[in-house]
């Protein structure tokens, strides 16, 4: 089945989604993780803390990653290098 990773990143948390095509205009969602922002990265919508909020998305991909066994697309991993490489403080991440 193809799986689906999107993002919604919110003033008080980012939710990390796995859909499943089921049939031709159907998806169910495999996996769901929540998790708030540690500080207020986000304030009216806006990222004040674009760092925080990688982080954040980083920790989400990579345990959606573990606990589904699948790669999230490359362009996740190519947005995440590039704000962290901006600010200087990217570990790597797998994907």
């Amino acid at each position: 089945m193809k799986k689906i990773f999107a993002l919604d990143i919110g003033t008080r948390s980012v939710v990390g989604v796995i859909l499943e095509k089921t049939d031709a205009s159907h998806y169910a969602v495999a996996d769901l993780l929540i998790e708030e922002h540690k500080e207020r990265a986000m304030v009216d919508g806006q990222i004040h803390n674009v760092l925080r909020v990688a982080e954040v998305i980083q920790h989400i991909k990579a345990k959606l990653e573990g606990r589904n066994i699948i790669a999230v697309g490359t362009t996740t991993t190519r947005t995440l290098e590039t704000i962290m490489n901006k600010y200087n403080t990217f570990k790597g991440c797998s994907g």
